[in-house]
């Protein structure tokens, strides 16, 4: 096949301007074969002293200083960057300068070989995710947005900075899934439905899908979901908050140990199921009553009137001495004393009890 003759010329250039949110596609670049006289960096601005002469003699020459950078305006090219944003350029960076017929269309790629000039770069690469293609002639489409894409991101410009791994909702997807790390933030967070891709979710947006989230700063873990229950450990405090239901099981044992005061707030019911024993024991050296343990033997209910004992044998108050303080007691069934004395007394006065003889009934 004969060899076909192209258009295209490629030159080697330098970029003049530096663009670093991967959005700009337009560029100005100078061209060492441009300018082959001129020493030093050729993309400063020089001031040129342009002179005017009157061939006439009328007095009309004069001079005036020009300021001309020599560089041409460049497109992106595109095409070797598919899935991508436009690359990061700074200044100096080589570029490849195209141009097609000596037309005044130029346009431009990064080459690549300067990467220790970059500073601050943005770097995404994206998938797109939408419905069915146009069968339109010619076919049709929409732009690439963050909304139909799924994309990895990595910005390091000041106030953008993160790593990010985005999807969308755009060809049937239930959900939104976010997971980015915001270091100028100190922020880590995985969430749902929560932010479009354009930007960081808020604080504010968090009713709007589940979110968890790491504030380094503020040593704070927080699990969330849009039913507002959440997990919260903030430096040396956990808290678990619902409105409904919160359920604990373990398979073996469960130990809670409490360095001081144990406190509970129950609004209706208190029901505990026990199916041996139970004990409350108050150490020796912090307890200043009599009673140092309570055994409580088979099943038992706490009211808020008071202890109801339901026992599933015998049971046995034991101890030197064995005080109920109560507003009303009421005993039900029959009940046997023993002991060397018996004594009944009100606040009147003592109550005699007389036995019959033979009989244990008084």
């Amino acid at each position: 096949m004969a060899m076909v003759h192209s258009d295209f010329n490629v030159y080697v250039g330098f970029s003049n301007v530096t663009k670093t949110d991967g959005l700009h596609p337009v560029i100005t670049a100078c061209i060492p074969e441009f300018n082959p006289w001129d020493k030093g960096w050729i993309g400063e601005k020089k001031t040129y002293l342009a002179k005017t002469t009157d061939p006439l003699g009328a007095g009309t020459d004069g001079t005036a200083k020009v300021a001309k950078v020599k560089t041409v305006i460049c497109t992106y090219f595109g095409g070797l960057n598919t899935n991508q944003l436009i690359p990061c350029v700074h200044r100096g960076d080589h570029v490849l300068v195209i141009n097609y017929g000596g037309s005044d269309q130029y346009y431009w790629m990064l080459w690549g070989k300067d990467p220790g000039l970059h500073k601050h770069e943005r770097v995404r690469w994206y998938a797109m995710d939408k419905c069915e293609p146009s069968v339109d002639e010619p076919p049709k489409y929409t732009d690439v947005k963050d909304t139909n894409t799924y994309f990895i991101e990595m910005n390091t410009n000041p106030g953008d900075k993160g790593i990010r791994i985005h999807t969308g909702t755009h060809d049937g997807e239930a959900h939104t899934y976010d997971v980015a790390i915001f270091p100028e933030k100190s922020m880590f967070e995985i969430t749902d439905n929560m932010t479009s891709g354009e930007c960081m979710s808020k604080d504010t947006d968090v009713d709007k899908g589940n979110c968890i989230r790491l504030m380094s700063d503020e040593h704070r873990w927080r699990i969330r979901n849009v039913d507002d229950s959440y997990v919260e450990l903030d430096k040396e405090n956990i808290t678990i908050w619902c409105k409904n239901d919160i359920t604990m099981r373990a398979g073996h044992n469960m130990n809670i140990m409490v360095g001081n005061n144990f406190s509970s707030v129950i609004g209706e019911q208190r029901r505990e199921i026990v199916g041996t024993s139970s004990e409350f024991t108050c150490p020796e050296q912090k307890c200043t009553g009599g009673t140092r343990k309570v055994n409580m033997q088979g099943y038992h209910f706490l009211s808020a009137t008071g202890i109801t004992q339901i026992a599933s044998g015998a049971m046995s108050l034991k101890g030197g001495k064995c005080g109920l303080n109560f507003g009303m007691i009421t005993h039900v069934g029959k009940h046997y004393f023993t002991g060397g004395d018996f004594w009944v007394g009100t606040a009147a006065g003592g109550i005699p009890c007389t036995i019959l003889l033979g009989s244990n009934i008084w």
